[in-house]
């Protein structure tokens, strides 16, 4: 190249065909050369002579890098006899890779948004699943927010986040909230229509997650007053598993978990009592967190035991549901059930990621003979894959979370799903209950509970929760770090749901409810 520069030639390449050009170093090189009847007149006409100087000087300066064709017939020659890269056997260049794979997981979308995928783009993909699930399910939507709407919100976090190596930690993130969960000027129905109202105000964790640029798609569909862990008490429609259409969601969150585990959001608020969060999260594949009752403010929320309800996430995975919970979890002083969050990072235990062992306990077998033989065999593997980590089966006295549990159905604790009603809603609103609601409301009603009963019951509740406690207090010596339990002992069809709603659903309860509120 240095040879051919220094006679004032180069090669052009041009679709695999190679032409000269024609560099000239000075104006008196290029007059004495004969060039200003070539290619110098073609690219200087119609400028001044001290134009062209300047021109060619800074081509002499640059070694020939700004260059120009010397006569363009040639040039348009050599093309019309170009062939192409098929003929020439040459492969196809590789292409640029999507920025997007379509993957919903937060880390995922959070490296796509740095590379510069735009949330508009996501929002319009997330619509169209969304749009195509409801041929599949049309049961898990009470409130679908327009898609202009979502657009709308999406093009303004592009403009409220211009630099895309400084992003807020949700930005983008398509999320749903269950429809007890207040979002100001939206219907709050908790799957009632008599209850439904028309809030001024979010919930906090609504707002929390906004606050940190997640893109909200609308409020799902659940058990009616969230009393249910099956999915099949709703007026808006039985939501089905994402694995098959013939058995149930699980609830009382069933759209939520419905929504992420077909791929329509990466999380969902949800709430959990006594398993709505994790029995749904179970039966769609997803990961269903109930963080300590406190830990998230519950404000703007209909309650179903105010005083055992937390705030549930349910989200693709353990580290969405842990990014979302950290960024959930505050101190509230308008909760009155709030806790203060710990300034520090939560592990297994005090060692953190550096431990490697843990104790941990499991029901004693005749507990763990409620689930099915599918389910029990899942069961024995997930242990198997516990002790191979480092793991060690260590025996717990069961007795205090299986009492614990059994305050919830069979005493007057269940008198707390009518306190948060006015008195007389049971009676003007009746013929308007989903019938096993109503059921299980007049069983409540029937049973009087009496104050005493009550109080009898608080101080039963105080003596299993130290009794389960004293299980972790010693996991150095003879205390286990963590209890592990199966999520369900089976997964029903819908049509078995439907011929035994009662007793079939407490069963899917077996071990939730287990775990109240403790250990804190």
């Amino acid at each position: 190249m240095h040879k051919l520069k220094a006679r004032g030639i180069t090669h052009l390449l041009v679709a695999g065909v190679t032409t000269e050009c024609c560099f000239a170093t000075s104006i008196r090189e290029a007059n004495d050369r004969g060039f200003e009847c070539c290619g110098i007149v073609q690219a200087t006409a119609g400028y001044n002579a001290e134009f062209k100087t300047a021109s060619l000087d800074m081509i002499n300066w640059s070694q020939g890098l700004f260059g120009f064709v010397g006569e363009l017939p040639p040039l348009l020659e050599a093309l019309a006899t170009t062939q192409s890269l098929e003929s020439l056997h040459l492969e196809t260049p590789p292409q640029t890779p999507p920025s997007w794979d379509g993957n919903l997981e937060i880390s995922s979308l959070q490296a796509a948004y740095r590379a510069g995928l735009s949330p508009i783009t996501v929002a319009d993909a997330v619509y169209d699943r969304i749009e195509k699930y409801q041929q599949q399910d049309p049961a898990v939507w009470i409130h679908l927010e327009p898609r202009e709407r979502v657009l709308d919100a999406a093009r303004n976090l592009s403009q409220k986040y211009p630099n895309k190596s400084c992003l807020p930690p949700l930005f983008g993130v398509p999320f749903n909230v269950k429809d007890s969960i207040d979002v100001a000027g939206l219907p709050t129905t908790t799957a009632c229509p008599p209850l439904a109202h028309i809030p001024s105000e979010s919930a906090r964790c609504y707002e929390l997650v906004m606050a940190q640029g997640a893109l909200f798609f609308g409020k799902v569909n659940l058990d009616q007053f969230a009393t249910g862990l099956n999915g099949c008490r709703s007026p808006f429609g039985v939501t089905h598993s994402v694995f098959h259409p013939k058995y149930i969601s699980g609830g009382s969150s069933s759209g939520s978990a419905v929504s992420v585990g077909a791929g329509l959001v990466s999380f969902s608020l949800a709430t959990d009592t006594a398993g709505s969060g994790r029995v749904p999260a179970g039966f769609n594949g997803v990961v269903g967190y109930k963080p300590t009752r406190g830990l998230i403010s519950f404000e703007g929320i209909t309650p179903a035991c105010l005083s055992l309800d937390c705030v549930a996430i349910i989200a693709l995975n353990v580290v969405d549901a842990r990014t979302v919970w950290q960024l959930c979890e505050e101190f509230d002083p308008r909760d009155r059930y709030a806790k203060e969050a710990l300034p520090m990072e939560r592990h297994v235990d005090s060692l953190g990621v550096q431990a490697r062992t843990f104790k941990f306990g499991v029901p004693p077998p005749e507990v763990l003979d409620v689930c099915s033989l599918t389910y029990r065999k899942m069961f024995n593997e997930a242990i198997q894959a516990l002790q191979s980590c480092g793991g060690i089966l260590t025996p717990i006295d069961w007795s205090p979370f299986q009492k614990a549990g059994d305050l919830l159905y069979e005493g007057s604790f269940v008198s707390e799903r009518l306190a948060s009603l006015p008195d007389d809603f049971l009676e003007k609103n009746r013929p308007l209950l989903h019938p096993v609601i109503l059921e299980l409301f007049e069983k409540v009603v029937a049973r009087q509970s009496t104050a005493v009963q009550a109080y009898r019951e608080l101080q039963a509740k105080a003596l299993y929760t130290r009794q389960a406690t004293l299980q972790f207090a010693s996991a150095a010596h003879a205390g286990v770090t963590t209890v592990v339990v199966p999520t369900a002992p089976e997964h029903p069809l819908i049509s078995e749901m439907m011929a035994n709603p009662i007793q079939l659903n407490a069963k899917l309860g077996s071990f939730t409810r287990k775990f109240l509120q403790f250990p804190e």
